[in-house]
């Protein structure tokens, strides 16, 4: 009778074990997507792994609203909604179409904006506002992985790369300041077209064969023109023509312009969350 409380203990701590032979381990292409069930043929095989098929996207439609932030505009701050869609034709492989709209208007600055222009002369200060995106692509999935935190159920991930071409539209936005609210407001503001490298990077999350959560982010790299203050000539002719013309910018640039000008690498991110919709509803295997 003694040796019951240790062959319980024994039996107990087998129990909580069991799950961590559930750990996936996918080596063939076949097995992608798959959850891990584990089963024993007696104490000769413990842990057994029979993989199942959980998530198929070959030959599949992703359809995903996402809401984002634009993280990194120095003087506007905007949030986004978006459409994208992606024709998966492998398991590893997709088009991508998508859209994205800014929409938080034009009295959006942030407080730096203020700052900046309670220092300059005339109070003036030129600020770019996005407004809309669009972009089609290529999506890449190499890896995947599971979780199985405390030994409850798999947690199935994605992990995808994006690369394409895009355009943007945004609003080159002339800022004064306003003494009476001590904040900066939109004076004039003028239309810039530009196409941008669309790179990004994420991560789906399967709740189910037919949805789950993404979780990305997306650069849209651009080259522009702006006005060039470096340099001590360029800043002074450009200096000269905001004293006689306020308002100009960096769509002043060209061959028919006296304005002083340098090629940037400009670029947008914006970080999103989204759910996926995924049809043909998908068929289970036996």
């Amino acid at each position: 009778m003694r040796g019951w409380p240790l062959l319980l203990t024994l039996l107990l701590t087998t129990g909580l074990m069991a799950p961590a032979y559930g750990a996936p381990r996918d080596d063939d292409e076949d097995d992608e997507g798959g959850t891990t069930v584990v089963t024993s043929r007696g104490p000769e095989k413990k842990g057994l792994q029979v993989r199942a098929k959980f998530f198929r996207k070959k030959g599949r439609i992703e359809i995903t609203p996402n809401f984002g932030y634009i993280t990194n505009n120095e003087f506007n701050q905007d949030m986004s909604g978006g459409l994208d869609v992606a024709i998966h034709l492998s398991e590893r492989f997709a088009l991508e179409f998508g859209g994205l709209y800014a929409f938080l208007g034009a009295n959006n600055q942030k407080d730096l904006a203020a700052a900046v222009l309670s220092l300059t002369d005339p109070n003036m200060l030129e600020a770019t506002d996005p407004g809309a995106f669009a972009h089609v692509g290529i999506l890449w999935s190499p890896m995947y992985g599971k979780i199985n935190p405390m030994g409850m159920a798999v947690i199935n991930l994605d992990f995808f790369f994006a690369l394409g071409l895009g355009y943007e539209y945004e609003e080159v936005e002339i800022l004064q300041m306003d003494w009476t609210t001590g904040k900066g407001a939109v004076n004039e503001k003028f239309q810039n077209h530009l196409v941008p490298l669309h790179l990004g990077v994420g991560m789906k999350i399967f709740a189910s064969r037919g949805f789950s959560l993404r979780i990305d982010g997306r650069f849209y790299l651009t080259i522009d023109q702006v006005l060039d203050f470096k340099d001590p000539r360029s800043a002074q002719a450009n200096r000269n023509l905001l004293n006689d013309n306020p308002y100009t910018n960096r769509l002043d640039c060209g061959a028919n312009s006296s304005a002083q000008c340098v090629t940037t690498l400009n670029n947008t991110f914006i970080v999103s969350v989204g759910g996926s919709i995924w049809v043909p509803k998908m068929k289970t295997e036996d």
